[in-house]
């Protein structure tokens, strides 16, 4: 299993160099207002003429206006498009994951969950990845910086200053922590909140058409509520901690403004210091609140964290199937197996004894709805949990790399071209399946193709891909007769190059197979086989 290296906190890059700068620069440059500012006010009270005041005053002009721009463009503008890069980034990064994730593991979750951590926890992510790269490490220098100034001025201050940080830290700790446990906690109902909105958005017609409303509002009701007490809970706190640094800064400043009186009745400090200090302690609030409201930030959503990193590890894992791949001389070679419905083995489908099926011909696999025809076929493919069969089973190489017809139908909004996803249109398989809606512009929300024009569009898909091994679970479904017939000789052409593995419960293809299979009383057993298989089945 490979280490998590798609989710990674902690980076350097230059850029992000260059925007610590930017937010150092904003500070000095805003303490250096301050003072310029405190310097305006003594010339006031010393009673300095206006003429030598207009250069000091244009100096003071011209700070306030540069500073405006490096804070708001290259400060709060900079780290934010980071923040936006960085969160559909992640997006990117979690469905690239989901895609290429074990199907045992995709199963195990809601769809809610993954909406989720593509959205709420990549973004949260994202957040903490800004915050600890550039804006944590820039606001610490600040803080430094403002202690430094305020000391110069006079040590006292810089002693207030220093006590303030374990103050307000131990003031903070227990509302964020109640957060951080409700965010554990509330994950799994969110989970549940999006995939019941899912659901009802996507089966809508569905639901109508099987007057249904009542009962999924009244499902959904239960969901929401559920939710809507975890979500009251946790913004209490999230208001709390919110809003407690910006009590403790009107706090702070007042305290301040008595001391700073204080030295001024005692004649250690002008009113141009008091000014200063007064300016420069609002000013502290700003690196010191955000030092403490990152790591409360990064605190509050470790369970983002840890999902992100869970799921890397989880969409690494190796399906299993890697194994039992091997370079035969058939496709896949059973000695004697059971397959179940699912990996815990509690309900057998089917055993099966000395199953081969060849690199070419066709090989038909019917029984019963529900007998286990499409469990097999997808366990071929690699699209079930390995676990499921129990028994000796070797699969050819080539099965990793196969065409399948399968359902439902997946379409997107655009032409017949964009809804092969790449693939060229093979026109033999064009001109077969008698498509007449190629300029026909397709809506995937109201499927405006007949039944019959999606099944000639998945097959399409399927044999434009030009695969040795080819998968066809019910090719005939919603196909007129003229289809049906030129779909046959199709694959009774190519049946000698390529290996067609169909499922149906017609005879179409009886007289053209290489041989079927038939479930019947949990055993699949070979119920024809043509001469030449016979053949090659006792060479072997």
């Amino acid at each position: 299993m490979k280490k998590n290296i798609e989710f990674c906190l902690i980076e350097y890059k230059k850029k992000h160099i260059l925007y610590i700068l930017f937010i150092v620069v904003n500070v000095l440059l805003s303490i250096l207002i301050s003072y310029t500012f405190s310097l305006v006010i003594n010339q006031i009270t010393e009673k300095t003429t206006l003429n030598d005041m207009a250069k000091l005053l244009f100096f003071l002009l011209v700070c306030v206006l540069f500073n405006s721009f490096i804070s708001t463009y290259c400060v709060n503008y900079k780290t934010l498009e980071v923040d936006l890069e960085e969160s559909i980034g992640n997006s990117k990064k979690i469905l690239s994951l989901l895609l290429k994730s074990p199907l045992r593991e995709y199963e195990k979750k809601e769809k809610g969950y993954f909406i989720n951590l593509a959205t709420s926890s990549g973004f949260t992510f994202a957040d903490i990845y800004m915050q600890l790269n550039i804006e944590l490490i820039g606001y610490i220098f600040c803080v430094a910086i403002i202690i430094a100034s305020v000391t110069i001025v006079n040590p006292v201050y810089g002693a207030i200053f220093l006590l303030y940080i374990p103050i307000f830290y131990f003031i903070v700790r227990k509302p964020s922590k109640s957060i951080s446990s409700l965010q554990k906690e509330g994950l799994p109902k969110q989970d549940a909140f999006f995939s019941e909105i899912k659901k009802v958005v996507e089966d809508k017609r569905v639901i109508n058409i099987n007057h249904a409303n009542s009962y999924f509002l009244h499902r959904y009701g239960k969901i929401a509520d559920e939710y809507l007490r975890f979500i009251k809970k946790f913004k209490l706190y999230e208001t709390l901690t919110n809003d407690l640094p910006g009590i403790m800064s009107n706090i702070a400043q007042i305290l301040i403004l008595m001391v700073s009186i204080y030295l001024y009745f005692h004649g250690k400090s002008s009113l141009g210091d008091i000014v200063f200090i007064y300016q420069v302690t609002s000013l502290y609030q700003t690196p010191l609140n955000k030092c403490f409201e990152i790591g409360i930030h990064y605190q509050v959503n470790t369970s983002h964290i840890e999902r992100l990193k869970k799921f890397e590890n989880e969409s690494n894992q190796s399906n299993g199937f890697e194994e039992k791949y091997k370079n035969l001389s058939n496709l896949v070679n059973i000695e004697d197996g059971n397959f179940y419905t699912t990996a815990e083995k509690n309900k057998l489908l089917f055993h099966t004894l000395d199953l081969v099926i060849p690199k070419t011909g066709v090989t038909v696999f019917k029984g019963q709805n529900g007998s286990g025809k499409s469990v097999f076929v997808n366990y071929l493919s690699g699209y079930y949990d390995v676990d499921s069969f129990e028994g000796s089973i070797q699969l050819d190489d080539t099965l990793k790399d196969i065409a399948y017809l399968t359902y439902p139908t997946l379409l997107v909004n655009g032409t017949l071209k964009e809804n092969l996803f790449g693939e060229d249109i093979d026109s033999e398989v064009f001109e077969m399946l008698n498509i007449d809606f190629e300029n026909k512009k397709i809506n995937e929300n109201i499927r405006n193709l007949s039944f019959g024009e999606q099944q000639k569009v998945n097959l399409l898909r399927v044999l434009s891909l030009h695969k040795n091994s080819i998968f066809l679970d019910e090719p005939f479904t919603n196909l007129d007769r003229e289809t049906i017939h030129k779909l046959i000789n199709y694959i009774e052409r190519h049946k000698e190059e390529r290996s067609f593995l169909i499922i149906c419960h017609s005879d179409e293809f009886d007289k053209m197979a290489t041989q079927i299979y038939q479930i019947q009383n949990n055993e699949l057993k070979c119920v024809k086989k043509d001469d030449k298989m016979n053949e090659e089945t006792r060479s072997n």
